[in-house]
């Protein structure tokens, strides 16, 4: 008994125990928690289902973000179907906005405001602070992963990740973010950043389900300054408004 027992104290140091779900949702929260930039290219699909496993609605994501400080921002791709690709840059003084659908851009100064602005509320005055806003909230949801109370290692499993094949945790959440929701994490083992999450929650007497890739994630690496610049695209008309980027879109 005592040879199986030196065995598996010599197995663990020789290969490492694995750490506990907790341990890492915490590292994953105290990565995110200390980020000044991040730079994700992210592709995802949302769908809500209803009670009999039917499709009511689905919409995808394809984007390219990157933040940097509390005034740099910049969001490339599709956020929704209808407004189809699009373009936002802020770089501390100014703001973009660009629509492909339309070939239509509008710059604007932007406007220092400390309160949240809704969805329902934007303007030209407070877009751009609504940009870094929506930017912050990546990283807010990731903080938050270290209060999470349910969670369980499942199994490490390789992601692709670019051209890159990383291993990760594969760890599943109950009741997170809200109660009756579930989420399933891989997580970088090296980094410690979230390179796919499916999500699942309570719609009604259906559901959403929703699954998210991280292509690229880069958490608190250096971001070059070319990526805060707004190049006109060849063509493109000047809007003086938001309504007028819009113009002719589906409402």
């Amino acid at each position: 008994m005592r040879a199986v027992g030196l065995l598996a104290l010599l197995g663990s140091l020789a290969f490492g125990q694995k750490p506990d779900a907790a341990e890492i949702l915490h590292k994953v929260a105290a990565k995110y928690g200390t980020a000044t930039q991040y730079h994700f290219v992210i592709s995802g699909e949302s769908t809500w289902l209803d009670k009999d496993g039917k499709i009511v609605d689905q919409n995808s994501l394809a984007v390219d973000i990157a933040m940097r400080g509390p005034d740099h921002g910049r969001i490339d791709g599709t956020l929704n179907d209808d407004l189809g690709p699009a373009q936002l840059v802020i770089n501390g003084n100014n703001y973009w906005i660009y629509l492909q659908k339309t070939n239509r851009f509008l710059t604007h100064k932007t406007v220092p405001i400390q309160a949240e602005v809704g969805d329902h509320e934007i303007n030209e005055d407070n877009f751009g602070a609504y940009l870094m806003q929506v930017g912050g909230k990546f990283l807010q949801l990731a903080r938050r992963l270290g209060t999470a109370e349910h969670a369980e290692l499942l199994r490490e499993e390789i992601v692709k990740s670019g051209d890159e094949a990383v291993t990760c945790w594969v760890l599943a959440l109950k009741d997170y973010p809200w109660p009756k929701a579930s989420s399933t994490l891989w997580v970088d083992q090296k980094r410690y950043v979230v390179l796919r999450e499916e999500d699942s929650s309570p719609n009604g007497p259906g559901k959403d389900v929703s699954t998210t890739d991280f292509t690229l994630a880069s958490v608190n690496e250096p971001l070059p300054d070319s990526l805060f610049v707004f190049s006109r695209p060849a063509g493109a008309r000047e809007a003086n408004t938001i309504r007028e980027l819009g113009e002719g879109l589906k409402p």
